[in-house]
């Protein structure tokens, strides 16, 4: 699997100066289908090699320019890590493909621009999470999608609490020891009041959740990105507090997560913080349909793409699985729109989300049961 970053689909949308081939399909992840999605591949080339030599390139042109697409269908390595899609993006020889994990629907365009829309979702702000898992002998601080998991090298961040307070071999019966607190020579006293042992130990743990909110600060001090956190019970409540980051899941993954897998634990966060980033998708739904009789609103496609090119539109849903084929000028003027794609055809909805993300406007690229409205699209407008 590749990582796919908002970078990634900034430079996509931002290619504007065709011919673009966009080649688009699902994949197997394992077993013996290997051959079999080579082989769906190499007909899709040939549907671009088509469309190519329709207007675009001379037949043997566009043979020569697929050349690079071509090459993966023989490239046994490439085959041997797949996940569930595949996307493949050529432009004036220079090639970007990537193994995305969620399956994508099959098809081969060639146009203008590059095809984007159903890998919005991978690149979203509103998709990503981090997830925090911590012990007294482990700290890991991982950022997340719907779709994967991968975790984030943090210098200097705090491991092992005995080691970072440099208590090891301390009597937690005397009354008193020094803690080494920031790993920096400076030292900070641990009392051990009437509570004894119990109290102690809360304190330490205080100190070191303290330090690795200080190592974590700078790293998340920018985000608004939600954290889930993971640990054993009587740890949490702990971090929580000592913890500045604002945006902290109220849900928590119970249990100790030292040895466990990063897909695991992928596999409990996701249904906890899921709720928290469909918060701005229900907002934005909410929104339009207080504002849908007004100025302010629409789920008129051509009026969503004209505003979209015209940088008017706030925020934009698109229909993930719906098409409108068609093309438009290059002031977002609708010239022609078709049930079946036709040579030439944009899909006039990927090219609105596109024009609304690269103006700073805001996409939710979901499935026809979550639009606000019965069509394939609709904008909340700025002015």
């Amino acid at each position: 699997m590749d990582t796919f970053l908002i970078s990634d689909l900034t430079r996509l949308m931002q290619s504007n100066h065709g011919p673009c081939v966009t080649i688009m399909m699902p994949t197997h992840v394992g077993g013996p289908d290997q051959q079999q999605d080579a082989l769906r591949l190499g007909n899709l080339v040939d549907l671009a090699q088509e469309s190519l030599s329709n207007g675009w390139l001379r037949p043997s042109q566009a043979r020569e320019w697929l050349a690079p697409i071509r090459e993966s269908v023989s490239d046994v390595d490439f085959w041997e890590n797949r996940s569930l899609g595949l996307a493949f993006f050529l432009q004036s020889g220079s090639l970007q493909r990537f193994r995305l994990p969620m399956p994508l629907e099959e098809l081969a365009l060639v146009n203008h621009r590059f095809y984007v829309k159903p890998l919005i979702r991978l690149a979203s702000e509103n998709q990503r999470f981090f997830v925090l898992a911590v012990s007294q002998h482990q700290v890991s601080l991982y950022e997340a999608t719907e779709f994967k998991i991968e975790k984030v090298d943090v210098t200097d961040l705090p491991q092992r609490l005995e080691e970072t307070l440099n208590i090891e071999g301390a009597d937690r019966g005397q009354q008193q020891h020094l803690a080494n607190q920031w790993g920096k020579g400076k030292q900070a006293s641990v009392f051990h009041g009437h509570g004894g042992a119990k109290e102690t130990h809360k304190s330490e743990l205080t100190l070191f959740f303290n330090q690795i909110d200080q190592i974590l600060s700078p790293i998340l001090g920018h985000q608004q990105l939600p954290i889930v956190l993971a640990g054993v019970d009587y740890l949490l409540p702990i971090f929580r507090k000592a913890l500045s980051y604002p945006h902290v899941v109220d849900a928590e993954i119970h249990g100790n997560w030292d040895h466990s897998t990063m897909s695991q634990l992928h596999q409990r966060a996701w249904p906890l913080v899921h709720p928290w980033l469909q918060r701005a998708q229900i907002l934005a739904t909410q929104k339009f349909q207080d504002l849908s009789k007004t100025d302010l609103a629409t789920s008129d496609p051509q009026t969503a793409i004209k505003a979209a090119f015209d940088g008017r539109v706030d925020t934009m849903f698109v229909d993930i699985n719906t098409h409108l084929w068609g093309k438009c000028d290059q002031l977002g003027q609708v010239c022609a729109s078709h049930d079946e794609l036709q040579s030439g055809d944009d899909d006039l909805l990927d090219s609105a989300a596109a024009e609304t993300l690269l103006h700073g406007g805001k996409v939710h690229a979901v499935p026809a049961d979550q639009m606000p409205c019965s069509g394939p699209v609709a904008a909340l407008l700025r002015y």
